[in-house]
């Protein structure tokens, strides 16, 4: 599910249930004192984006991950297991991470992530502070650490149109180094191994090659004969430079090239893949055992045991990943350990020089989620799925409180939807949407997925509706990027186009008549569009908000009572939450006590609704009105600090919503007066697909 708000294309999802559990973390909501919970247990992995290892890794067995959404974890076990390790950041997009030489007596560490610049921790990743002072642009892409940082404090930092900046007090305080720099989009830095001496960096730009300074960056020049590609990602240098002058620079489309000249030249190497090239590592033994680990978007994991003139796959364990990070243990010639970031998998480990991976990601709860929904006998079988980007379909058969994936048959694994048969209990149905793989069905729980997919013309499905008596009517709506309506009356097998009069905009949401089979509605939210409506079981659209200019729908909610009250609420961005009681003819806003930006991802309302008149929204926060959205209060003091964005209603005797985050799991919320929770599952998105 591709949602955009305020310009972010992070999403979440939050689940709110009056259920019972422990209390651990004090807020309110209404008149009742309630507490989060994070519930991710077996939901773990995402994208990885850094790594750093400690230089006393054989003793100490610290390495430090880096993530896309959910800022850094750490693990003292090798990778077995990790806890998170934010306290004092405000922006979790990590681009890169570095350790102290002297680590384990100065436990210092720093980080790069979008939006914060640079950021130090003193006490081993227990907290973090911001030092960008001398930064002036935030958007920090690549670290490098000089070797003699004990004594010379220096740092390099290269960033997204500010070029490179050079600290030499240990972050302190920056200053520009981009003398004779004429690309200033760094992607990689390296350091020589002999800095103390040679005062030797290089970087690695987006479209102006390879720069070299011999003076610790107090001025650069392009080093780039024999590179047929300018656009560089990834760059490495031999830990014995001194001696060999040797690195390799991986590019976007013509793969990767070695110099032996500290590169004055470079030659093109024998590696089979030509793509994406974002990760590089040298052994720290190379002057032995010559040996580069390479990893590719896409293809893997590749390794030469002779400086690069050859290549194999090493892809046991993780065949079909691509990888986005990867380090090698300071003790790989003993221990041959390395570490593989993927991006949506986790983190894999090899503890056999790559010949074999397993996973290594137990508490690293940086999945996307796009979608949370429950069983419709949630009461009896307590039974959720979690639709996520890049690691599919996750299932729970205990409310929350263990997650295990269920992927066999899908053939991608990017889900934006989720949508549950109303006769799931006894059929056993859920169909997913996924981005550009079109719609998949499963008549088990979600054991074994097929795909449906006759008849679409247009593969990525971003929103799903089901007809309220699909036991007998078999029907299904599929809302595209191409701003097509598609419609099913055979469970999927055969789809139709049911686009007449919608315009060429994203179909983000679809609410379908609680009364369908007699009145035959079905609404339609769009991205620029607004809202339409189709009171002819899809053959045609009329468009439902005029009076609004480039509205952008992200969600619709439908009272269970519309036949009577033809009450339905819109999510917006930019409008906040809209509400019609006329069947869509006419709209007010309903923002009392919300935000003040007005931009909200998702609105639930409770299976109560026509008795309780109890309904949910959700933006950074969650929001809840008792007096059918007249007014709003938030629902606790968030712990968490992405976005919260999808919410789906659970039905059940008591309030029960589905919701979450994108990137910092789920998380279970109670009201101590009235047992009420919300679980907040992790979810991501991202925006520019």
């Amino acid at each position: 599910m591709k949602i955009i708000i305020l310009n972010s294309s992070r999403i979440a999802l939050v689940l709110i249930t009056i259920l019972s559990f422990s209390t651990t973390i004090s807020s309110t909501a209404g008149s009742s004192v309630g507490i989060w919970q994070q519930r991710s247990n077996g939901m773990f992995g995402g994208i990885i984006t850094a790594f750093a290892l400690s230089p006393a890794y054989s003793g100490d067995h610290t390495v430090f991950a880096g993530t896309s959404e959910a800022g850094v974890f750490k693990s003292t076990d090798g990778g077995g297991t990790w806890v998170e390790s934010n306290q004092g950041r405000v922006h979790n997009q990590m681009t890169s991470l570095v350790v102290s030489p002297n680590y384990a007596n100065d436990h210092t560490l720093f980080s790069a992530a979008w939006h914060e610049g640079v950021s130090r921790s003193t006490d081993a990743g227990a907290s973090w502070e911001a030092v960008n002072n001398g930064i002036t642009y935030h958007h920090v892409m690549t670290l490098a650490i000089s070797p003699n940082f004990t004594n010379d404090q220096t740092i390099f930092a290269g960033s997204l149109s500010g070029g490179i900046y050079k600290s030499t007090d240990g972050g302190d305080s920056w200053q520009t180094a981009n003398t004779n720099l004429t690309d200033l989009i760094v992607r990689a830095l390296v350091i020589s191994p002999d800095f103390a001496n040679d005062k030797t960096v290089f970087a690695a730009t987006a479209a102006g090659g390879v720069f070299k300074s011999t003076n610790g960056g107090a001025a650069w020049s392009p080093v780039n004969t024999g590179l047929t590609d300018l656009v560089t990602i990834s760059l490495a240098i031999s830990p014995d430079y001194p001696n060999d002058q040797t690195l390799v620079v991986g590019t976007w489309s013509a793969g990767l090239f070695r110099s032996t000249n500290g590169g004055s030249s470079w030659g093109s190497v024998g590696l089979p893949v030509m793509q994406k090239l974002y990760a590089l590592a040298f052994s720290p033994s190379y002057a032995i055992d010559h040996t580069v680990f390479a990893g590719e978007q896409s293809a893997g994991v590749f390794k030469s045991i002779n400086s690069g003139d050859t290549w194999d796959e090493f892809n046991n364990g993780i065949v079909g990943l691509g990888i986005k990070s990867l380090a090698i243990s300071p003790n790989y010639t003993s221990d041959q350990t390395v570490f593989v970031g993927t991006p949506g998998w986790g983190v894999y480990k090899s503890t056999d020089a790559g010949n074999g991976w397993n996973p290594a990601i137990q508490g690293i709860t940086n999945i996307y989620l796009s979608a949370v929904k429950a069983s419709p006998d949630f009461a009896n079988d307590q039974t959720l799925f979690a639709g996520t980007q890049y690691t599919g379909v996750f299932r729970s058969n205990n409310g929350g409180n263990l997650w295990s994936s269920v992927n066999e048959g899908l053939s991608t694994l990017w889900v934006e939807d989720l949508v549950i048969s109303p006769a799931f209990a006894s059929d056993l149905t859920i169909f997913a949407a996924t981005y550009c793989g079109g719609v998949f069905r499963s008549t088990d729980r979600g054991d074994l997925w097929g795909p449906a997919n006759n008849g679409l013309t247009d593969f990525c499905i971003y929103t799903l509706a089901v007809s309220p008596d699909y036991s007998s009517d078999k029907t299904l709506f599929a809302g595209t990027n191409s701003g097509k309506v598609f419609k099913s009356v055979d469970a999927g097998d055969v789809w139709s186009d049911s686009s007449t009069g919608l315009p060429d905009k994203q179909v983000r949401a679809l609410a379908i008549s609680p009364d369908y089979p007699n009145d035959h509605t079905i609404f339609a939210g769009t991205l620029g569009g607004g809202v339409y409506r189709s009171n002819n079981a899809g053959g045609s659209w009329v468009e439902v908000t005029s009076g609004y200019t480039d509205l952008w729908v992200l969600s619709l909610a439908i009272s269970p009572g519309f036949a009577s009250d033809l009450t339905i609420f819109a999510a917006t961005d930019g409008e906040g939450l809209l509400k019609s009681t006329d069947g869509g003819a006419s709209w007010t806003s309903v923002n009392n006590g919300l935000p003040i930006y007005l931009s909200l991802g998702r609105v639930v309302l409770s299976p109560n609704y026509l008795s309780d008149g109890t309904l949910f929204t959700a933006f950074t926060g969650v929001y809840i009105s008792t007096n059918r959205g007249n007014s709003w209060q938030e629902v606790g003091n968030s712990p968490w600090r992405r976005y919260v964005t999808a919410l789906a209603a659970v039905p059940g005797n008591s309030v029960q919503v589905l919701a979450g985050t994108d990137g910092q799991s789920v998380w279970s919320y109670e009201q101590a007066a009235q047992t009420q929770k919300v679980y907040l599952p992790l979810l991501i998105n991202m925006a520019g697909k």
